[in-house]
């Protein structure tokens, strides 16, 4: 398979699946440490957990984008 062949392939694929493979092939020429990766986790749960609690304020994708 060339690899145009290869990339009208992939553009055939639903968006959720070209996003997780863009995702997997990034993460084999730019890492990320398992360092950075704790703490992404760590301010991940501390964002949700805020909104859980209500101190943190969400914004609707429409405010934001407008549509």
């Amino acid at each position: 398979m060339s690899k145009q062949e290869l990339i009208d392939a992939l553009m055939d694929l639903e968006e959720n699946e070209r996003l997780e493979i863009s995702e997997m092939l990034s993460q084999t020429v730019n890492p990320m440490s398992k360092e950075i990766e704790q703490a992404w986790i760590e301010e991940c749960e501390r964002r949700y957990q805020a909104i859980q609690d209500g101190t943190m304020k969400t914004v609707s994708y429409e405010e934001v984008f407008g549509k």
